[in-house]
């Protein structure tokens, strides 16, 4: 081994120690990307974001669900200790569909009221929405339901029964836009724990530039202004 190898283990011995000390008292997870899902080093336990996370950044990495907590996730970036926070929803957001049928004619329907039945269906509500091909606003049917499983993915899901809109759109996707969330944007958990999202200051180049551009153009300007965070791969 030469004199220059041995230095570089030390150092990346010295600082794998240094990261594991800052981590202590953490909940850590890691990614496996054969299995697609994220799997707690211990036994999972349904834990609080730790208050003294509170001011540090984290950057939006990704979001999915959870079959066993019945609630959508999402994944955070913790860019000053390099590891990765899992935060459940607490917002009681739930899955749902769309129908172009009437509450009355749906309440009807055998997979409606089977869903019923079981408690499947939460409820199911009218909305006013903007249909693209007629150009005008429609009166919708809102399907909302306990499990993504009860929309689509099984042979007993309402849409293989009903036609349905969203029904083919992954419910971890609903919930981000619902949310207005933004991938790979930073954020800071405020007291009560929920993420919130964080801006760096632009330079005073960025700022100048900002005076002559338009809003939409400046929006998009200051994400681009936004430092990349460094993360660690694994080859």
């Amino acid at each position: 081994m030469t004199l220059d190898r041995f230095i570089n283990n030390v150092k990346r011995k010295t600082k794998d120690r240094n990261m594991e000390k800052s981590m202590e008292n953490k909940e850590i997870y890691t990614y496996s990307y054969t299995e697609g899902n994220i799997e707690n080093k211990e036994e999972h336990k349904s834990k609080e974001i730790d208050m003294e996370s509170e001011g540090q950044v984290y950057m939006l990495i990704s979001a999915n669900y959870s079959s066993k907590e019945n609630k959508p996730y999402l994944l955070f970036y913790d860019v000053k200790n390099h590891s990765i926070l899992k935060w459940f929803d607490d917002t009681d957001h739930h899955p749902y569909a769309y129908s172009k049928e009437s509450i009355d004619n749906l309440e009807k329907h055998p997979a409606i009221i089977e869903g019923m039945s079981k408690y499947k269906i939460i409820g199911i509500k009218t909305e006013e929405k903007v249909d693209p091909l007629l150009d005008k606003k429609i009166k919708v049917s809102k399907i909302v339901v306990r499990d993504p499983l009860v929309i689509g993915g099984r042979a007993d899901s309402l849409r293989e029964h009903i036609k349905l809109w969203e029904a083919d759109i992954k419910y971890y996707i609903n919930y981000v836009m619902d949310l207005g969330l933004e991938i790979g944007s930073y954020y800071k958990f405020d007291s009560q724990g929920k993420p919130r999202r964080f801006y760096y200051p632009p330079s005073e180049e960025i700022k100048e530039a900002m005076k002559e551009i338009s809003e939409e153009e400046r929006k998009w300007l200051e994400r681009l202004a936004e430092p990349v965070a460094e993360l660690k791969r694994v080859a």
